[in-house]
């Protein structure tokens, strides 16, 4: 359904670093979802993310991530237990950013692949 996350392109910043700070970025945010599958379809076909893995655990649960084309984090798309305090968040926003070098293209892009956009004032937020 996807391939490795391609790595970050060399010296390709939106904050830039310091050499005289040790290296820290993001890996990974769990993102609450109800279908793991349907979720992994939405982030690899329509969104065009990469899968970064997806394991079978010794307990049986799945576990299952993708990553943007750039490599640079992390989304582990965990399905909480119905009657954990995490399955309440299936739904809720989960303030990830996704940035872009265009936005109108990318709009275009998500919009032929499917992604259907809630439009709330300047405000943009895609659904799964």
């Amino acid at each position: 359904m996807g391939s490795a996350p391609t790595p970050a392109r060399a010296n390709r910043y939106l904050v830039p670093l310091h050499r005289n700070a040790p290296y820290l970025s993001i890996h990974a945010v769990n993102i609450y979802v109800r279908d793991q599958d349907r979720s992994l379809r939405f982030y690899v076909d329509q969104l065009g993310f990469d899968l970064a893995f997806d394991a079978k655990l010794q307990t049986g649960g799945r576990w299952v991530a993708v990553a943007p084309p750039d490599g640079s984090a992390v989304l582990t798309l965990v399905a909480p237990e119905p009657d954990s305090k995490e399955y309440a968040l299936i739904g809720r926003s989960t303030q990830v950013v996704f940035v872009t070098e265009d936005v109108t293209s990318k709009y275009a892009e998500w919009r032929r692949r499917g992604v259907l956009f809630n439009h709330n004032a300047a405000l943009e937020t895609c659904e799964v």
